[in-house]
């Protein structure tokens, strides 16, 4: 077998590289931190005498529900 079929079954078995699960989660708390943040400082959700924390996570996009 020449190094170029190596080379090429290499590749096809070695698995796509992902990014560390570190910085998935740190995008994740990132983008979660400033949905908050844009919601309290641009919407003044908390200014709705009927807010929730539910209602609140419901609004930003982490509902489980």
């Amino acid at each position: 077998m020449d190094s170029a079929t190596t080379d090429i079954r290499n590749k096809a078995v070695s698995p796509a590289k992902e990014e560390p699960a570190s910085d998935k989660v740190a995008d994740m708390k990132r983008i979660i931190y400033n949905k908050v943040k844009y919601y309290l400082d641009e919407e003044q959700v908390y200014l709705d005498p009927h807010l929730s924390l539910v209602r609140f996570s419901s609004i930003v996009g982490t509902n489980i529900n």
